[in-house]
């Protein structure tokens, strides 16, 4: 194997590698697709000049790893790691599904290469993952340290044989009784009706539709809505619509009498489903719509075995915990490139206390007075 540190335009001339790479990764990781990272650059959502540490087995790739100066903070400053951005939820690097053994050293040194020395971050890793053992069993074997920041578990769910086993094992009575009463009280409402659009007018259609009913909410009101800002209403309209190769959109629409109360927008990559944004029409709370088009899209991954799994793509505390039984352990992840660097440790203290002070002001927050 043969390791490379490109720019953008360098890997242009493998874009068809790239594509192949994304499309049947052992893990599977739109964020770091061709089509995703361009829409990022092109909305300036991640600095004008990332460089890939690649892996080629002969002429083919089979590892890369998108490369940013700024991937977060670490204590005091800055470091740099994997590219992310605040619409990215994983920064599992490609590997193709057949790579050769030794990819993960390859892979470490191309990252060694790519940026020289000191800290060095994965925000939301899997940490437990095969790949993501692998790649920190090989950091180890060259003396690199590592931390995990702010460890925990996001619900994922792998398809069962059906709906009904899903339910019998995930889902518990009350749970089940609690969602058929308010399908029940939806339906006397209105004609309710669950729909997918994966491209053209249906597609748009859901993301305007989601961009509104998501600005109509709690969202809206503390400005942190998509389309209270024009780039950030410009870039969900080019992630979705551009999506191209080896990143498939997919949009599913809860309507009642043929208006949208809820919204839920993904990315679809090498046979998972990330659900990355999901919107309902509060004025509807009371027939919790939201918790209703996720059980749908439970329903349709089951009937239309449109991917293998869906991962939440959330932060903890979301609701999917009660819906999905199947866990992927995600940390930030640091890594020293410079070992026996003193800093390192003292930057990962910070950090800890840093991150533990802002949870107690949000609790606090939270408090009823």
């Amino acid at each position: 194997m043969t390791i490379d540190v490109l720019d953008r335009m360098d890997l242009e001339a493998d874009r068809v590698g790239w594509d192949a790479l994304a499309a049947d990764a052992r893990a599977s990781n739109p964020y770091f697709a061709r089509p995703v990272v361009d829409a990022h650059l092109a909305h300036r959502f991640v600095e004008a000049r990332p460089r890939f540490a690649c892996v080629r087995h002969g002429a083919r790739l089979v590892a890369m790893l998108p490369i940013a100066a700024r991937a977060g903070r670490l204590g005091w400053c800055d470091a740099p790691g994997a590219l992310c951005s605040p619409f990215t939820t994983l920064s599992t690097p490609l590997v193709a599904r057949d790579a050769p053994d030794g990819w993960a050293d390859a892979l470490v040194l191309a990252i060694r290469r790519a940026w020289r020395g000191g800290a060095f971050l994965f925000p939301m890793f899997p940490v437990r993952s095969p790949l993501g053992v692998a790649l920190c069993d090989a950091f180890a074997r060259t003396g690199a340290e590592l931390a995990a920041l702010a460890p925990f578990e996001r619900p994922v769910l792998a398809a069962r044989g059906s709906y009904d086993a899903y339910a019998a094992e995930a889902l518990a009575r009350s749970r089940r009784r609690g969602l058929a009463r308010l399908r029940r009280r939806l339906d006397e409402r209105g004609l309710a009706a669950h729909e997918t659009a994966c491209g053209g007018l249906g597609l748009r259609d859901a993301i305007d539709a989601f961009l509104r009913i998501e600005q109509s909410g709690w969202k809206g009101r503390m400005g942190t809505a998509l389309a209270e800002h024009a780039v950030t209403r410009a870039f969900a309209r080019d992630l979705f619509l551009s999506a191209e190769g080896p990143v498939a959109s997919r949009a599913d629409v809860l309507l009642l009498d043929g208006a949208p109360v809820a919204v839920s927008l993904a990315l679809v990559s090498a046979g998972t489903a990330f659900l990355l944004k999901t919107a309902y029409d509060e004025t509807h709370r009371s027939l919790a719509p939201g918790v209703l088009l996720e059980d749908a899209i439970v329903r349709a991954l089951h009937a239309d075995r449109f991917c293998e799994r869906l991962d939440s793509a959330t932060l903890p505390g979301s609701v999917l915990e009660t819906l999905y039984p199947d866990r992927m352990a995600i940390a930030d992840l640091a890594v020293n490139l410079r070992p026996g660097d003193p800093l390192f440790p003292a930057r990962v203290a910070a950090e800890r206390w840093q991150r533990g002070a802002r949870a107690r002001v949000k609790r606090a927050a939270l408090q009823p007075s």
